[in-house]
C-alpha cells in the first residue's frame, strides 16, 4: 500500500522513514477509528516496521495490528564491548574535506584503527574489492552523483540493506569535492 506517493522513498537510505510511517498509519488509524473504533488499539505501523526490520515484510503477510514492545533495558556496556572487537576497518565515502578530516578524527578518538577516505562511490568500491570492511558510511551525494551504488554493495543482506558491511548514509552534500584515489590510514 502505498499511503502517499510523494513519501515513496527507499527506507533502507532513509532515517526519517520509521518516523514517517508510524505518523501515517497513525493518521489512518485514528481516521479509521472514528467509524471503527476496535482500530484504535492496535499498533499496526511498529508491527509493520519490526516485520520490515526482520527482513520478511512481503504483500502476503498477514498482519495483526499487534506489537509487543521489549521492556528489557538496552545492555550498553556489551554494545560497546562489540563495537571495540568488532569494528576494525571502516570506509568513509566523503567528498567534502573537512567533513572527511573531522570523521576520520571522530573514527581514531574511537579507536578504528584502519580508516579508508574516498571522494566517491566509484573510487570506494575499487579499493573495497580487495579488502575486508566492517563498517562504511557513506555521503548521501557526492561529486560524482548518489552513493547509493556503493551502499547497495557494501550494506548487509535484506532489508534495511543488501549484502556486505553495515552501511550508513550521512545527510551531508558535498560542496567541496578533492580529487585522486582513496587515502588509507591505519595498520591493515
Amino acid at each position: 500500500m502505498i499511503i502517499d506517493l510523494p513519501q515513496a522513498i527507499d527506507a533502507a537510505g532513509n532515517n526519517s522513514a520509521a518516523g514517517m510511517l508510524l505518523r501515517d498509519v497513525a493518521n489512518l488509524t485514528a481516521w479509521f477509528g472514528r467509524f471503527a473504533p476496535e482500530l484504535l488499539a492496535t499498533d499496526y505501523g511498529r508491527e509493520i516496521w519490526a516485520i520490515y526490520l526482520s527482513g520478511k515484510l512481503h504483500p502476503e503477510i498477514a498482519l495483526s495490528g499487534r506489537f509487543e514492545r521489549s521492556e528489557q533495558p538496552a545492555d550498553l556496556q556489551g554494545s560497546m564491548r562489540e563495537i571495540d572487537e568488532g569494528i576494525r576497518a571502516v570506509l568513509v565515502v566523503e567528498d567534502e574535506g573537512i567533513v572527511a578530516m573531522m570523521i576520520e578524527d571522530l573514527l581514531r578518538e574511537m579507536g578504528v584503527k584502519n580508516i579508508h577516505v574516498c571522494p566517491d562511490a566509484a573510487s570506494a568500491l575499487k579499493l573495497v574489492d580487495g579488502i575486508e570492511i566492517d563498517l562504511a558510511l557513506l555521503d548521501l551525494r557526492t561529486h560524482d552523483g548518489r552513493t547509493n551504488p556503493g551502499g547497495d554493495a557494501l550494506a548487509p543482506p535484506g532489508p534495511p540493506g543488501r549484502a556486505g558491511a553495515p552501511a550508513m548514509r550521512l545527510g551531508l552534500a558535498g560542496a567541496w569535492s578533492r580529487a585522486g584515489p582513496c587515502a588509507t590510514t591505519g595498520v591493515n
